[in-house]
């Protein structure tokens, strides 16, 4: 191709308006939709500060829950009450 060919193509390529019609369809249907989505988000957002003293509230009494619970005072896991009680079956005493 040679440069008079290639500078008619670019002359008639900037001559000739690009064709926007499918950008406009359906524009304002796309902006009130985004509108919409982002007073949404907006709205959503108070309503999770608003449960965040109940959050607090909740993890404040479990946390003292766990404090009133009475100490561990040994008594032997599952696991070893199983071998404490094949122990006593087979020796006949309590080790």
């Amino acid at each position: 191709m040679n440069d008079e060919s290639l500078n008619r193509l670019l002359t008639s390529a900037r001559q000739t308006p690009p064709d926007t019609s499918r950008a406009e369809f359906g524009f304002e249907t796309r902006l009130l939709a985004g509108l919409r989505d982002e007073r949404s988000r907006k709205a959503a957002a108070p309503l999770v500060w608003r449960l965040c003293p109940w959050f607090a509230v909740a993890v404040a009494v479990l946390g003292f829950w766990t404090l009133l619970q009475p100490p561990d005072i040994g008594f032997p896991s599952v696991g070893q009450a199983d071998d404490l009680l094949l122990t006593e079956l087979l020796t006949g005493t309590t080790p």
